[in-house]
């Protein structure tokens, strides 16, 4: 082996180990590596659990305890799966460490730059009252009124950082009951990096392409679709390396949600869809924005090669697919379970061919806009985009960066997309069917 690639390698672990332990960390040290051609494809795959720490911040918080990194070889997968340990603890621990930005307001008495209240309500009040039902069994999460006094954050305004916007911290902060709940927050927005810049520019990216991804699959609109086969091979080589074997049992459907976006980047949803109907999973997906097309189809048909390899390793345990209906799903797993089962294959496959147009000529643009860009692009769509830097304060060599951009969509639960939301007018899809997004 390569000695710098042994040496990075080496580093990374030793990373790794610091934030792990079976009580005390934020990682367990139960972790796995299972190395490229384990399974059939070349992706390398390292899987850990994180301790149930959510639980100091709120003990209704339910959380997923599992996180992946994966990549082309053991330092790329060990990268991604420290940068998402870091990235998931300060998501849900930050409201602690970031208290003196907590202040107690009504909205109409907020005197900081603050988001109208349609944006503060994305939910239908049907949709809410499912939610309250499903998720909590109680009636816990309500849209936010005038006359309600409830716990605010003061983020950094992404157009002038030395203004603040006020949000809801059950808005920005993901498992926030504890000081009042009106929204459902997620961690659309977050990113992890070595440095400032990198963290807001993923972080930039990952908010567009949700919104995109968001907008073009619960919409009545075309999306455009192509086989992984329709680009230059120069495009696609690394990406068709890395199914290995898997590309004798699926075939490679890329989505292009690219019309949808507020921004001029790639954003690529990919399924891996069974040739014979009966694989397991019958149907994984992966979605995945960036400026360069070859990087963008590589990621995004990564992370559908994880959530299958991923899938594949919870059925050895537990081999029967769970019963799940569609219209309930208030988690991100069981849309990914039923994806997976070969039960629904007809009928999943059905409705994915109902709403792409296939596409003969894919364009390769030249374009790549930077973070001014980027920032500039969402000027134009939004007054109240704001960041915080919510990087951990025992956590040295990264920075975690949330943004909130309440303009734009963010993930939702697989059956209950943001139908309320501004950004849905003219597009809205009361037939909607659930996301395979993981």
């Amino acid at each position: 082996m390569n000695s710098k690639l042994l040496y990075k390698e080496k580093k990374l672990a030793s990373k790794v180990r610091e934030i792990s332990a079976k009580y005390s960390g934020i990682l367990t040290d139960d972790i796995k590596y299972y190395e490229g051609s384990s399974f059939d494809s070349r992706l390398n795959l390292v899987v850990a659990e994180m301790p149930n720490y959510e639980k100091l911040v709120s003990k209704d918080f339910i959380a997923s305890y599992h996180l992946s990194g994966y990549g082309r070889d053991l330092n790329d997968s060990m990268n991604r799966l420290l940068g998402e340990s870091i990235e998931r603890y300060a998501s849900i621990a930050s409201i602690k460490y970031l208290k003196s930005r907590l202040f107690y307001k009504k909205y109409s008495d907020v005197t900081d730059s603050k988001s109208d209240l349609i944006y503060l309500s994305p939910y239908m009040p049907k949709q809410e009252k499912e939610l309250n039902y499903l998720r909590f069994r109680q009636e816990r999460c309500n849209r936010l009124r005038k006359d309600q006094k409830v716990c605010w954050v003061r983020a950094k305004s992404l157009f002038n950082p030395t203004k603040s916007v006020a949000v809801p911290a059950s808005h920005f902060f993901v498992g926030c009951t504890e000081y009042s709940c009106n929204f459902l927050s997620v961690s659309t927005g977050t990113a992890t990096y070595t440095d400032f810049n990198s963290a807001l520019y993923n972080a930039l990216i990952e908010y567009i392409q949700i919104d995109a991804y968001q907008r073009g699959w619960y919409s009545q609109e075309s999306i455009p679709a192509f086989d992984i086969s329709d680009l230059p091979s120069n495009i696609t080589k690394d990406a068709i390396n890395l199914l290995g074997n898997l590309l004798k049992k699926y075939r490679v459907l890329v989505t292009d949600y690219s019309k949808f976006a507020v921004s001029d980047i790639y954003v690529f949803g990919i399924f891996l869809i069974s040739r014979s109907g009966k694989n397991v999973p019958a149907i994984s997906f992966g979605l995945q924005g960036g400026t360069n097309i070859a990087n963008a189809l590589f990621r995004g048909l990564a992370e559908a090669i994880a959530d299958l390899e991923t899938c594949r390793m919870s059925l050895i345990d537990n081999p029967v697919f769970a019963d799940v209906d569609r219209r309930k799903i208030v988690n991100l797993d069981d849309n990914v379970t039923y994806f997976a089962n070969p039960a629904n294959f007809q009928e999943n496959v059905e409705y994915i061919n109902s709403r792409v147009s296939k596409v003969e000529n894919i364009k390769v643009r030249d374009h790549k806009p930077n973070i001014r860009k980027l920032i500039d692009d969402i000027k134009n769509v939004s007054s109240s985009a704001c960041f915080l830097d919510i990087t951990p304060p025992f956590i040295e060599n990264y920075r975690v960066i949330r943004l909130f951009i309440p303009e734009l969509l963010s993930i939702s639960f697989p059956s209950f997309p943001q139908m309320n939301h501004p950004r849905f007018i003219g597009l809205r899809n009361e037939d909607y069917y659930i996301s395979a997004l993981p």
